[in-house]
Formats: C-alpha cells, structure tokens, sequence
C-alpha cells in the first residue's frame, strides 16, 4: 500500500504544472511567435512572387513604340514560342526565290503582317507547292477556300486572270486576308470581347474564322498545338540569324 501511494503522488506531479514549468511554457510560445511570423512572412512573399511571375507571362508590352499594341513585345510565352515575326526577312530560307519580292510586297500590306509571319504561314499551308489542292476547294501557297479567295483575290501579277494557283495572286490575296482578320480581331479587342496579343488572335481568326475566336474569348496564353503556336515556331526559320524551332509542321489535313 506503501509503494502504491507514492507512485500515485509521483503519477500526480507529473501531471501537475507547477510554476517552473508555467514559466518554461510561457517562454517556448513566446519564443515560437517569430518564427512562426517569419514563415508566414516568407509564405506570402511567396505567392507574391508567384502571381507576379505569372502575370509577366501574359503582360502588356511596356514598349509605346511597339506596332503590336498590348501583350505582344512583354509576353514571355510568345518569346518562347517563336516571337512576333518582326525579324530581319531571310528571303534566302524560301525554297523558290522567285517568290521573295511578292512575299515582301505583300507583307508591307498592313503594319501586322511582316514576310516573316508570311513565309511561315504559307509552308505551314502548302509547304510552298503553288499546285496543292487541299480539303473544301483550297488551291495554292496560301490554301485559302474559294469564297475567301474570290472576296480577297485579285490579278496581281497581271497575268489577265485571277487565280489561286499563280503564285503571286496567292501570296497578295493571303496578304489581304490576313490584313482584314486583324482588323476584324483589333475591333474585338478594343471592344473588350477578346484578350491576347494581336497577331495570336488574327493566327486563331485565320484558322477557325473571327466567329470562334469571339465565342472562346481569345487566347490570353498561346495553348501548345494550336496554330498561332505552330506558325510562330516556324519564325526563326525565315529570320536572319534565327534557328528554327520547330520540326516539319503538320499537313492542313491533320491540323
């Protein structure tokens, strides 16, 4: 009985807090408040960095010279997808020089279109073969559909005829075209229906139409396999100095 009553009474100290221990207590908790603002601190830098980190990726230009307007020339994703296409013009990368001088006439059509963004969209097209004929009537270098090449095409190289398969004629009415789905997607933009940078949101009206890109709201992030992506990765290939960045694009029957 002896031995019993003195486990209970040590059983007892143990769970009792006496002032030492209080005091010990005390210390630890107020010991603990730094870190504890510290790590909260650090968690906050944190997600600031983060946020802000993603907000570059889909910034607008700080450059008021850029011809581009808001989120071009600033967007980090569309550097690492290929740029703008307003590199100096490798006429050289073109697989049939005759070519070179109706590219860089036809691009001068409007401040968007550069011969870059031209070459790349007509081998991404027909890979530069003037007699491909493709799905829904599509003729030429440029693969337009019938309907748009009568709206857009004219006789540029003064052949007597308009035609989708004169070269010529192909690369002006793609020039053309090109120049109205900009105006077409700047008008959205400014009337706050779409987001993205210029020449993103034209690639996505010149495959899937202005319609499409009004109904998806735009593409604030060029998506990965989409054709403004797939274009742009033929950039560097018809800019001087540039490396291309892209394999051999898809045929337009895959796409």
């Amino acid at each position: 009985m002896g031995k019993a009553r003195v486990a209970r009474e040590a059983q007892q100290s143990l769970t009792r807090f006496g002032t030492t221990q209080l005091t010990w207590l005390l210390i630890s908790v107020v010991g603990m408040v730094p870190l504890a603002a510290m790590a909260a601190l650090a968690l906050i830098v944190l997600v600031v960095v983060i946020v802000l980190s993603g907000s570059q990726m889909t910034s607008y230009s700080p450059d008021p010279a850029s011809t581009l307007g808001p989120g071009a020339g600033g967007s980090v994703l569309v550097e690492l997808a290929g740029g703008d296409g307003r590199g100096r013009f490798d006429g050289d990368a073109v697989p049939d020089h005759d070519l070179v001088a109706p590219i860089r006439a036809a691009a001068r059509t409007c401040d968007l279109l550069t011969p870059v963004i031209l070459a790349a969209q007509i081998e991404y097209a027909s890979d530069f073969d003037a007699d491909r004929e493709g799905p829904q009537g599509r003729r030429g270098l440029s693969q337009l559909t019938p309907d748009v090449f009568d709206r857009f095409g004219e006789d540029d190289d003064d052949s007597g005829e308009a035609s989708a398969f004169d070269p010529e004629d192909s690369i002006h009415a793609h020039a053309r075209y090109f120049c109205h789905l900009a105006e077409e997607t700047r008008r959205m933009r400014d009337d706050g229906k779409v987001v993205g940078d210029p020449l993103t949101l034209t690639l996505m009206a010149w495959e899937s139409g202005p319609e499409a890109v009004e109904a998806q709201g735009g593409m604030p992030v060029i998506a990965l396999e989409s054709y403004p992506f797939q274009v742009r990765g033929l950039f560097a290939r018809y800019t001087v100095g540039g490396t291309s960045t892209s394999t051999d694009p898809p045929s337009p029957e895959a796409s």
